[in-house]
């Protein structure tokens, strides 16, 4: 899978992966955190669920995706 990584003067921007569990659940764990979110804290099994939903996602739209060339045809150039 492509890798995404957007980095400005302060904010960087990547994909989520495995390792992030933990810290979004420091968050949508958090009565106070998801007091004005649409949802109710949620577990780490949920938050888990999620995070493996999203990696999902993302492989398949990748997958689908047209617009970028695949590694395999850039080296055929």
């Amino acid at each position: 899978m492509r890798s995404v990584h957007v980095t400005g003067e302060r904010l960087g921007l990547r994909e989520v992966t495995v390792d992030d569990v933990d810290a979004l659940h420091a968050v949508y764990g958090d009565p106070a955190a998801t007091h004005h979110l649409p949802f109710d804290p949620r577990t780490r099994e949920e938050v888990a669920e999620i995070v493996a939903e999203a990696i999902t996602a993302a492989a398949a739209t990748l997958a689908a995706c047209t617009c970028w060339p695949s590694p395999t045809a850039r080296r055929a150039r």
